[in-house]
């Protein structure tokens, strides 16, 4: 994993959008970065890329934090979302996962990503 960058001034546009009051997940999103469930990079055509974190609570919401590299692993965004809704964002290559699925199941999980 790489070290990453949390800059106050790279996050105004994360809690500018006052209906979804973000600030209040900005535990969620450190903790996240520090123990991910999983980190998949997506690359762009640009050569860059982006790493998003997966974080797992038991909570209504969970957690996503994503990392463009082009910017120095600056944090660029940061979202709650459903459990279900986390699987639209496992895309990419998967560079870490904290657990280990049973042979058919990662099967699958790596058929669904190909």
């Amino acid at each position: 994993m790489c070290s990453v960058l949390v800059r106050r001034e790279h996050l105004l546009h994360i809690v500018e959008k006052r209906p979804n009051a973000r600030e209040r997940f900005t535990e969620f999103a450190q903790d996240t970065l520090k123990k991910p469930l999983e980190i998949w990079k997506v690359s762009y055509d640009d050569d860059s890329f982006r790493l998003t974190y997966i974080g797992v609570y038991n909570t209504k919401y969970q957690m996503l934090v994503v990392i463009h590299i082009d910017h120095c692993n600056v944090l660029w965004n940061f979202m709650n979302c459903d459990k279900k809704g986390l699987n639209k964002h496992r895309h990419g290559e998967l560079l870490f996962q904290r657990y280990r699925w049973p042979k058919q199941k990662q099967a699958a999980l790596h058929e669904k990503v190909a």
